[in-house]
């Protein structure tokens, strides 16, 4: 992810959610958060296709799977 977000030209920084409280919060252990705090992706392993993750989430492309966005919203 960190890859494909530096090919792309996206900014991003990892964070380590260590703590108990925020692993609950987000409820997987890899989190996309985007500056203005909206969760954009959110998984337990990395995406096959990383790079598609982050055109659909700067707006490049949109990306569905049977009816449903890879993008899982945060509710």
């Amino acid at each position: 992810m960190m890859r494909a977000a530096a090919n792309a030209g996206v900014p991003i920084r990892a964070v380590p959610l260590d703590s108990p409280e925020v692993l609950a919060a987000y409820q997987r252990a890899l989190v996309l958060v985007r500056p203005d705090g909206h969760v954009a992706w959110r998984a337990d392993v990395e995406p096959q296709q990383a790079g598609a993750v982050i055109d659909a989430v700067r707006g490049a492309k949109p990306i569905a799977r049977e009816g449903r966005s890879h993008l899982e919203a945060a509710s």
